[in-house]
């Protein structure tokens, strides 16, 4: 282990560990930003100097009811492109797959674990609010999202959220490497525009997000190890 990860080690288990045990962690992107991976990896990391976390990755597809039906949502099997869903309703199945979790959340915050979440309400900001094309609507909408889900549905506020900016062309690119079925929202780059900008813009709103630069001055994609040493040095800078 480096003498940059003997930092973290004393920032995680002894000088600082209160910074981030209990904390909720949000690692927030658009479709193909590389957050999955950074997610893995900085579980990873945690696991091997440790430290107690609990991880949850949303939308919950195969083990929740509102993640069922969002699935079916995303793969237009509801009768309607996701697109053309209303704003709202569709949100509802997101806040009903959170408020499964939200007892698991807030029992994993009172053990003192650092929770990790790979999207999160975060995403319903990011990715609904996209569609309002007026800025008093999707103002409008934050709000309503922030009072069914922490009002109404109970879950846990985030405490940091780590957004990864990348260009709609590099996302593009990754997007299309994957080895996996592209649901319908994936495959609208109409759409990834504008969950881009307000993922930008929400970066700039809310203090406690911190936006890690993916590409280089450039804009050439920086490597997975280079964007996780970035994300450490943030959450570290948190930390003291």
């Amino acid at each position: 282990m480096n003498k940059f990860f003997y930092k973290l080690y004393f920032l995680l288990i002894r000088k600082r560990r209160s910074k981030l045990s209990g904390k909720i962690i949000v690692f927030e992107g658009i479709d193909g930003s590389g957050k999955e991976t950074q997610f893995k990896l900085f579980v990873a990391l945690l696991r091997r100097l440790r430290v107690p976390y609990k991880t949850f990755d949303f939308p919950q597809y195969e083990t929740s009811l509102g993640g069922q039906a969002v699935k079916m949502a995303l793969h237009g099997e509801l009768g309607a492109d996701p697109a053309d869903f209303p704003i709202k309703g569709l949100s509802m199945y997101y806040s009903i797959d959170r408020g499964e979790a939200a007892p698991e959340i807030r029992k994993a915050q009172q053990k003192r674990f650092v929770v990790c979440l790979n999207r999160y309400t975060t995403s319903h900001k990011g990715h609904q609010a996209a569609k309002f094309e007026q800025e008093e609507k999707q103002e409008e909408f934050l709000r309503w999202v922030d009072h069914i889900e922490h009002e109404c549905f109970g879950i846990p506020r985030e405490d940091m959220v780590v957004f990864f900016n990348i260009s709609l062309e590099n996302a593009l690119m990754l997007i299309k490497k994957r080895n996996r079925d592209q649901d319908k929202v994936e495959l609208n780059i109409e759409y990834l525009r504008k969950s881009l900008e307000m993922y930008r813009k929400l970066a700039k709103k809310y203090s406690h997000w911190i936006t890690i630069e993916c590409e280089n001055e450039n804009g050439k994609l920086l490597s997975p190890e280079t964007i996780h040493k970035k994300v450490v040095e943030a959450l570290e800078k948190i930390g003291k």
